[in-house]
């Protein structure tokens, strides 16, 4: 039973224990292997085969079979409801063979009970058979079959006069299905031949490709359209929706809504993996629903729902539904309101400012949509440079297509030098709305690249310069970058011998992101910091989340989705964007310039 809002309710079906089934086949696998490897196999273990195979196996048979009911006994630990068919096929196979001999029927029992059990259980196997999975299966066992009776009947033919027997077209087929099969034909080759354990070896791989292609979860689902990251778009905006919403508006994240259209979240699928960045959001009421809708769907295609970057409210909601998190840092959230410049605890990020002020340094926001084309390109080439020529990082914290007007509601804030030059510049997204005002709640930042040959401070400038610029529009927050593992960062010489490890292990990845930097540099503006949590089912499939998560954030070649291009410009963009407008009260271009000076 599963307590749900103070209520007792029955643990679904489809989260009930599988783990009885999927040993029993890992058992008779491993049964079979301690077969093919004895040469004069007991008794009791040639009887224990037989009613696992229903007859006297060959050792190489006995192998072939192993390692499918390997692949069978993962395909049941994961609920694949294909595994569950196939080995219910296997199990009337064994028993049909036991009935045409009949020379001990009680092997009939132990397999009829375990057949009645598995189909008893048959609604706890959610994953659905993949159509896609399937025709791939049905052409690559096609093409192994061909290549298999071409390469095999070519070899058997060149071979005939080593053979015992007079090769006829029916003993060629005998022979080839004998071998692939990894059983004694009826022919023998006389000498030594690698060929007959060539056709086994083709055998196998041919067997246990098909069977992990029909076991695979569903392959990843197409970006979302259009249409669907325009209402993705509107729900950004809702008064509940969270800071980390506008990430969901990248180019290839898929989306699933709640059933009235209320709620969403955006995701991505990589090695079986469906991570989601941040908590679904839009109405606070509906969020569950896209939540469990996208459970849901996970369940079905066989995928392992992770979520990076939950925010504590929302952890009990998600493990009501099984998923389980270890927090990961927090965001650093700068309340406007209550920022100032004043105090010795914050001389750093005023001295920093004051620079870009004697250099001459001025700044202006404006609206993406608002550049021309050579501004546009201006601020695309300082984002290359900061590159230096690698893939841009992030995904639950970053959008895409920089400087390509493709997110309609995105905020630059340009810093200039004093001859009109850009030297770098901040990208925001807004995030809900207050009413009836119909300014953002708050803003959060994406990506703040700066020209190296540009002053020191220019960083530190457009943030203070943004965050005046807010303030007078009546925003409450401004969300800047993740400061991971921040307690380990924070903890200084207070770290135990863990910490310390891990504090090692932190800076292991400084050659691709610099946490620790980045976190003393947010840390300088006195931010409030809200905890974010990385959620699962279980320690199982950490390996797969990190390896799914690395792929994403860092875009690794093997992730083929990748992101919408920087800098390609959408046709008909220029100073107006053709978009409904979303927050007509921040305008399109608002000069900020020296006016702000704290």
């Amino acid at each position: 039973m599963a307590e749900k809002h103070g209520r007792t309710e029955p643990v679904p079906e489809d989260r009930l224990a599988v783990w009885p089934f999927a040993a029993l086949v890992l058992a008779a696998a491993v049964t079979l292997f301690g077969y093919a490897a004895t040469d004069a196999p007991p008794a009791w273990l040639t009887r224990t085969v037989i009613v696992i195979v229903g007859a006297v196996p060959s050792g190489g048979h006995a192998v072939h079979i192993g390692l499918a009911l390997l692949l069978l006994a993962r395909g049941l630990h994961v609920r694949r409801l294909m595994a569950l068919y196939l080995t219910a096929a296997a199990v009337l196979w064994s028993a049909l063979m036991s009935l045409l001999t009949w020379d001990q029927p009680w092997r009939l029992l132990p397999m009829a009970a375990f057949a009645f059990a598995l189909w008893g259980a048959r609604h706890r196997f959610g994953a659905l058979p993949d159509p896609a999975r399937l025709r791939t299966a049905f052409h690559l066992f096609t093409g192994l079959v061909v290549v298999a009776f071409v390469v095999g009947g070519g070899g058997l033919f060149l071979q005939r006069g080593r053979l015992s027997e007079s090769l006829t077209p029916a003993g060629l087929g005998r022979e080839l299905f004998d071998g692939l099969t990894a059983n004694p034909g009826p022919m023998t080759l006389q000498g030594r031949s690698w060929f007959i354990h060539g056709l086994t070896l083709l055998g196998g791989i041919t067997l246990l490709a098909v069977l992990a292609c029909v076991l695979a979860s569903a392959p990843a689902p197409a970006p979302g359209t259009e249409a669907e990251r325009e209402r993705v778009r509107r729900l950004v905006q809702h008064p509940d929706s969270d800071t980390l919403a506008p990430f969901a508006l990248r180019h290839d994240k898929s989306y699933v809504f709640s059933p009235d259209g209320r709620a969403a979240l955006g995701y991505r699928v990589f090695l079986g993996t469906a991570v989601v960045g941040g908590d679904p959001f839009g109405a606070a009421d509906a969020q569950e629903a896209a939540a469990e809708a996208f459970l849901a769907l996970c369940r079905r295609r066989g995928w392992r729902p992770t979520v990076l970057g939950a925010r504590e409210e929302l952890l009990p909601m998600w493990r009501e539904h099984g998923l389980h998190g270890i927090g990961i840092g927090d965001e650093v959230m700068v309340d406007v309101a209550g920022f100032s410049l004043q105090g010795r605890s914050i001389r750093n990020v005023r001295q920093a400012v004051r620079r870009t002020h004697k250099a001459g340094i001025t700044t202006r926001v404006l609206r993406e949509t608002a550049l021309d084309q050579e501004a546009a390109d201006q601020l695309l080439a300082i984002h290359q440079r900061w590159l230096k020529g690698h893939a841009e990082h992030g995904f639950a914290m970053n959008l895409d297509a920089i400087t390509s007007a493709r997110h309609p509601d995105a905020l630059l804030i340009v810093a200039y030098d004093p001859d009109g030059r850009a030297v770098g510049f901040q990208r925001y997204h807004p995030v809900g709305t207050n009413r009836p005002e119909g300014t953002p709640t708050a803003l959060s930042l994406d990506v703040m690249p700066r020209d190296p040959a540009g002053p020191n401070g220019v960083n530190e400038r457009l943030i203070v310069d943004l965050i005046a610029w807010a303030h007078q529009r009546g925003i409450a927050d401004i969300s800047l970058n993740f400061a991971a593992f921040r307690p380990i960062m924070d903890a200084g010489a207070r770290r135990t011998p863990l910490e310390r490890l891990a504090y090692r292990a932190i800076h292991l990845l400084d050659p691709w992101i610099m946490l620790e930097s980045l976190y003393r540099f947010n840390a300088k503006f006195r931010p409030g910091w809200q905890p974010r949590s990385v959620l699962f089912r279980s320690w199982g499939e950490v390996g797969w989340l990190a390896a799914a998560a690395l792929a994403m954030e860092f875009s690794l070649p093997l992730d083929r989705h990748r992101v919408a291009p920087a800098g390609a410009r959408m046709p008909g963009l220029g100073r107006r964007h053709g978009h409904g407008e979303v927050h007509d009260t921040l305008g399109d271009e608002d000069a900020v310039g020296g006016a702000v000076r704290r």
